[in-house]
């Protein structure tokens, strides 16, 4: 069980101070990079109304933005690891930050919804190469002991761009155009540019001869994502198995992953660092940040979705209780890496599953006796709850990979959390909408759909915390019969 200790991983980074400071400059330019990235698609979500007007699509048609930026995101993940290797970290972050800005400004140029949605999906490829740039960046770029503070900014970051988003985007919508929510991305992926480039320098240019790709391998995965990203996201307004187009596009996502998994058994170029599957800490935070990511953004889809049916509450309403999580959520952050240091590395993870499931459950509660009070305290222990959840389970994936494990790593933790929560959404909008149809509508009725499907989201949280204090408590146990 040493594999499960939090500085069990070899390979530190170099602690030079000089190397430092620039390691720092390049993963605070990646992490702003990740902020635009994530930050444009929240504010495309606040600003779809004047979108759709904008290039005269009808009210529904809105949707693929969002489905074309996801799927370009889905489609980049598996690629990006390779991409990486060819090209090194300076050229790389050149190239994906200016083919996401050179995209923004394109996108003022569309007439019409098909044209925005090609260029979306090209954002998304961005998007997708820029998200794990981040995490690569702090693990080969800091030393292990500031991994903690690293990922503790990344969260506060990720946490920000869903309270900012829409705020901003629709601030830019009413005082300018649709056109001002892309003109923003020019001056962030400056910052961006300019940090990464100080920080990215020194390092030497990669050697693409030296770096063998199973295209196969890419190829599989790349349409595997993308067919199944489609599905979670278009899958219930089609119909799910009622639609041919789904049926073909599952047996399609289940013949693409027979193929990765063969050809990376048998390939001398995998894709995906096989040695990080056999770590049982690795997998298990994989595998708990794919259900937390999911809880997550069930509960961010259903708590606008009870205040609107079952409350009447207005935008103004709902932005005013999701921020309470968001700014929680962002303060709290700031004093993880201080926790992290003083408590054991598990037992956080577990306090902050047991805060969120908590707070989660007091949205099972509100639903039938709705108090401000109530929902300041469920959303202020979910915040706390997120961010002693989400970013150690960051150090516990990455503390565990050496360096040269970086891209790997990071392919297989963003896959996880993107997976994750679109299946989150998906089977909370679906059984949702599903108990919704299912019951003679009454006024009590509706507050009984949601307070099940919060239940569900508490349980599945309070699962994860307990899995990693049974974790704790056996590596302890381990501990002592060796002693002994």
């Amino acid at each position: 069980m040493a594999d499960l200790e939090l500085d069990a991983a070899p390979g530190a980074a170099p602690r030079d101070a000089a190397f430092a400071r620039q390691g720092w400059l390049a993963v605070l330019g990646g992490i702003v990079a990740v902020l635009m990235s994530v930050m444009d698609l929240q504010m495309m979500n606040a600003a779809m109304a004047q979108i759709q007007a904008g290039v005269h699509a009808p009210l529904g048609a809105g949707a693929w933005l969002s489905s074309a930026y996801l799927l370009g995101e889905a489609a980049m993940l598996p690629v990006s690891g390779m991409l990486l290797a060819r090209l090194g970290s300076a050229r790389y972050a050149r190239c994906f930050i200016l083919l996401f800005v050179a995209v923004s400004i394109l996108c003022t140029f569309a007439t019409g919804m098909t044209g925005l949605a090609v260029l979306r999906a090209a954002q998304g490829l961005a998007s997708g190469a820029l998200i794990p740039f981040a995490y690569v960046l702090i693990i080969q770029r800091l030393p292990r002991d500031e991994h903690a503070r690293a990922f503790a900014v990344f969260g506060a970051t990720m946490a920000l761009a869903p309270t900012l988003g829409p705020a901003v985007g629709g601030a830019l919508a009413a005082l300018f155009d649709w056109r001002a929510l892309f003109y923003i991305n020019v001056p962030i992926g400056a910052l961006a540019l300019v940090l990464t480039h100080a920080g990215l320098r020194r390092l030497p240019a990669a050697d693409a001869s030296a770096q063998p790709v199973d295209w196969r391998s890419v190829a599989t995965l790349a349409v595997a994502l993308g067919a199944l990203q489609f599905v979670l996201q278009e899958g219930r307004g089609l119909g799910w198995l009622d639609s041919p187009l789904i049926v073909a596009l599952l047996s399609l996502a289940g013949l693409m992953l027979v193929g990765f998994v063969g050809s990376e058994l048998h390939s001398t170029r995998a894709l995906v660092d096989r040695g990080l599957l056999r770590n049982p800490q690795f997998v298990m935070a994989c595998g708990a940040n794919a259900l937390a990511c999911g809880a997550t953004f069930a509960s961010y889809f259903a708590i606008p979705y009870f205040l609107i049916s079952v409350r009447g509450a207005g935008p103004q309403q709902i932005g005013q209780v999701i921020m309470l999580t968001g700014a929680t959520q962002f303060v709290v952050l700031w004093f993880t890496p201080a926790i992290v240091r003083r408590l054991p590395l598990f037992i956080t993870i577990a306090l902050g599953a047991g805060l969120f499931a908590a707070g989660t459950f007091g949205w099972s509660a509100l639903v039938e006796h709705y108090t401000g009070a109530g929902v300041a305290a469920a959303q202020i222990a979910r915040g706390v709850g997120l961010s002693l959840l989400l970013a150690p389970l960051c150090v516990a994936a990455t503390t565990v990979a050496e360096p040269a494990q970086a891209a790997s790593a990071s392919i297989l933790y963003n896959m996880s959390r993107s997976l994750g929560g679109s299946l989150g959404v998906t089977l909370a909008a679906a059984g949702i909408d599903a108990a919704w149809a299912a019951r003679v509508v009454s006024p009590g009725s509706g507050a009984t759909v949601f307070a099940h499907a919060f239940g569900w989201m508490g349980a599945v949280v309070a699962a994860i915390g307990a899995a990693f204090c049974i974790a704790w408590f056996a590596r302890r146990a381990n501990v002592h019969s060796g002693e002994r």
